[in-house]
């Protein structure tokens, strides 16, 4: 089992995430672990801290399966290594990966540490034998390289920088994002390139992501709105427990989701009934598990089955009639109707759907007409 693997399942994740990356190449002992100890990144601390970050929220319904940055880093580390005139990627390539992607928990804990990540890679260099002038091209071109990386990280300004088809917004007003805002942006890269991979999106979609706490999940820590489609509105609470959570794990389902609610606005619309929104909503939630490899939120499986079963019911008799949206999916004491419900049946109906159609997923459903996935009786 590869080391990483092994550190993963040593702190009882079965995901893996750059973080694992890092404390792979550390238990590994060798020579970019001994440069990593001479600048202070011990194993102990990167356990520790990553213990303390992550907890037990990085699980994924696939077993070892890579985060999409986890594989962005194992892809520049075969870049690495073919720059360096290295045939096969070692760990001193895949730390070089670490520090070139700039991103996640490795790059946090080396700023937290006040790790000279530069120094660290020319000692990788130094570490590998490369000739000299092929040494010297390559440290030339990863300077500019990170000097035209701070120099468009973002405005303090306006907080925005431009990715693809997305522009991102960290709204850094109240203080308590301002810290935090690069990483932010390089999780919303991550999070929108992986999931607008799978989508058909026209046009420019706007990210804002704000302070907001009275609109973030509580069990999560995070909260998302797409109100049309070229907007998705981010909620996070710098103060809350599991922030470490919601921006390295919890932006990446997050967007997924709301992502989808924009293929769906633009193509078809999220819909005017009951039923439209059970569809639009289950399919966004299988979609995210489809993309990032999370587990089920909790939102999907927040009903007993026997409240499923007459809850379901119920619905069936509302499909096609104005609705309350508010009552259906975040609860109505008065009405009978439990938290979350809209969320756990649609993502009953979506699941059914996929069960009767195995070649069916959510990415390919996201312009279909909430129709399509009408039960026949």
């Amino acid at each position: 089992m590869p080391l990483h693997v092994q550190e993963a399942e040593r702190l009882g994740h079965n995901g893996i995430g750059s973080e694992h990356l890092l404390l792979g190449i550390l238990a590994d002992g060798g020579p970019a672990a001994n440069i990593l100890t001479t600048h202070g990144v011990t194993l102990d601390v990167v356990r520790r801290r990553t213990d303390e970050i992550v907890g037990d929220g990085w699980q994924d319904s696939v077993r070892w399966s890579h985060s999409p940055r986890a594989t962005v880093v194992h892809k520049l580390a075969e870049i690495e290594a073919e720059r360096l005139g290295q045939v096969h990627p070692s760990q001193a390539h895949i730390l070089l990966a670490l520090i070139t992607e700039g991103h996640g928990i490795p790059m946090h804990l080396f700023i937290e540490l006040g790790v000279d990540v530069t120094k660290v890679r020319e000692d990788l260099i130094n570490e590998l034998d490369v000739p000299d002038e092929m040494r010297e091209t390559y440290l030339r071109q990863r300077t500019s390289y990170e000097q035209a990386r701070r120099a468009t990280a973002g405005f303090e300004k306006d907080d925005t920088s431009v990715s693809g088809t997305v522009a991102i917004h960290v709204l850094t007003g109240s203080g308590r994002l301002r810290a935090h805002g690069d990483r932010i942006r390089g999780q919303v890269r991550a999070a929108t390139g992986g999931a607008l991979a799978h989508l058909s999106v026209d046009g420019e979609v706007d990210v804002v992501v704000r302070d907001d706490p009275r609109r973030v999940i509580p069990e999560w820590g995070i909260g998302g709105f797409a109100p049309d489609g070229h907007t998705v509105f981010v909620a996070l609470d710098p103060d809350h427990e599991r922030f470490e959570w919601a921006v390295e794990r919890g932006l990446f389902a997050t967007l997924a989701h709301e992502l989808h609610h924009v293929a769906r606005h633009q193509a078809c619309g999220y819909g005017d009934t009951l039923f439209d929104a059970l569809v639009s909503e289950g399919l966004a939630d299988h979609f995210s598990i489809e993309v990032t490899g999370v587990e089920a939120p909790p939102w999907t499986v927040a009903l007993t089955p026997e409240q499923a079963a007459e809850l379901a019911a119920r619905a069936r008799e509302e499909y096609d009639d104005a609705y309350n949206h508010w009552a259906w999916f975040f609860g109505s004491d008065e009405l009978g109707i439990p938290r979350w419900t809209g969320y756990t049946l649609g993502f009953q109906l979506v699941g059914d759907y996929l069960d009767r159609h195995p070649a069916a997923t959510a990415s390919a459903l996201a312009t279909a007409p909430s129709v399509t996935l009408r039960p026949s009786s």
